[in-house]
């Protein structure tokens, strides 16, 4: 049985108990007695109801916007600060369906908390996940901001592998920026970290591939060509692998100002790899820029 229409109800009845407390915080005899903050924490547990109970109906803008009350009645309790964090939270997960742009709000205001009370573990998180929402929106400037900013907090509590994912996604969209230098050195960072371990050191070729073809893109062939012999250096086992066979041919083409040859390093590749959107995008991009230079040598 449907009851979305009595939750609804409830929700509104608790949201005037909370704006009551509020109210009768400031009252005469709460500051003789000292009761201001008992009665504000009182109120955000009203809020956090009337959240749940809004979230029960569906009406997930009213769920937000109590949890979102119930997180700043919070901020004024000293010793909940670690609750309003968690009520901006249960904001930003409800209003993700109905309005990302205040769902990202909600969790900046969380990653402020948790950055502010020494929280970096939970700051570093949600400063990812706001990435994440910031890249599927197309805001790709700002989410390399949070990519940056969750890599730099992860450094700093020692967890290297989660920042060395988010410094990945900092590779990714800047490459699709065109800032080829930048992803590339990245790129090559993860390459080191990965090769530091038994576990992670088969992930290194797919890193040097990548920062293979964004040294490429840069149009520097003696550059990108010692990159490349580098990268032989740095894993024994890159040159003859499918990943370093691709890049070698590719570097090969490119300094011929090939497009057949180059076409045709991709689709061996292809036929047993499967080519992601990141490398479909960089290197039809590459290719474009070979086919200008070829048709400038005719």
């Amino acid at each position: 049985m449907n009851n979305t229409g009595g939750y609804e109800q409830q929700g509104r009845r608790l949201l005037g108990e909370a704006e009551s407390l509020l109210e009768s915080k400031s009252g005469f005899f709460a500051k003789i007695f000292g009761a201001q903050e008992s009665k504000v924490e009182e109120a955000a547990a009203k809020f956090s109801e009337a959240g749940n109970a809004f979230k029960l109906a569906k009406n997930f803008r009213a769920a937000g916007s109590a949890y979102i009350r119930a997180g700043e009645c919070f901020e004024q309790s000293e010793s909940s600060h670690f609750e309003a964090g968690s009520k901006f939270l249960d904001a930003a997960k409800v209003l993700k369906s109905v309005s990302v742009e205040d769902a990202m709000g909600a969790l900046q205001r969380a990653i402020q908390l948790y950055t502010l009370k020494g929280r970096f573990l939970q700051a570093a998180k949600y400063n990812k996940e706001l990435a994440e929402l910031l890249e599927a929106e197309g805001r790709n400037e700002q989410a390399i901001l949070h990519y940056e900013a969750a890599a730099d907090l992860f450094d700093g509590e020692d967890a290297r592998s989660h920042s060395s994912g988010c410094r990945v996604k900092v590779a990714e969209l800047s490459a699709l920026d065109s800032k080829y230098d930048v992803a590339a050195d990245l790129y090559e960072q993860a390459a080191v970290y990965c090769l530091k371990s038994d576990m992670l050191r088969f992930g290194a070729r797919e890193h040097l591939l990548r920062a293979g073809i964004c040294r490429l893109c840069l149009g520097d062939d003696v550059g990108s060509a010692a990159a490349i012999d580098r990268f032989g250096s740095m894993d024994a086992s890159f040159p003859s692998s499918r990943e370093g066979q691709l890049l070698d041919n590719l570097q090969r083409a490119k300094e011929d100002r090939n497009v057949d040859d180059f076409t045709e390093a991709i689709f061996e590749y292809d036929r047993i790899m499967k080519l992601d959107p990141w490398k479909t995008s960089i290197l039809l991009r590459l290719k474009n820029s070979i086919r200008s230079e070829e048709e400038d040598l005719t």
